[in-house]
């Protein structure tokens, strides 16, 4: 979470809003796709090992879904 501080207190300098980048406490697949559901989260970077490469097709689809529901709001 220090690397996340450094990133947040270079970015304020840069004129970005607070906590831009922020990190969960216990990263998991569950936690990883509680936050893929989010509506409110408009972008998400998951790294890890073969648990999150086997969970990208359904990354792909919920990303795919938000996609056509959000440009469907702006039509």
């Amino acid at each position: 979470m220090y690397c996340v501080t450094l990133i947040n207190q270079q970015l304020a300098r840069l004129g970005a809003p607070a906590s831009l980048v922020v990190t969960v406490a216990s990263p998991s697949i569950d936690n990883t796709n509680a936050l893929i559901g989010d509506a409110r989260i408009n972008m998400l970077v998951a790294t890890g090992g073969p648990a999150i490469v086997e969970n990208r097709d359904v990354v792909r689809q919920k990303s795919d879904w938000r996609r056509r529901r959000q440009s469907s709001r702006c039509g």
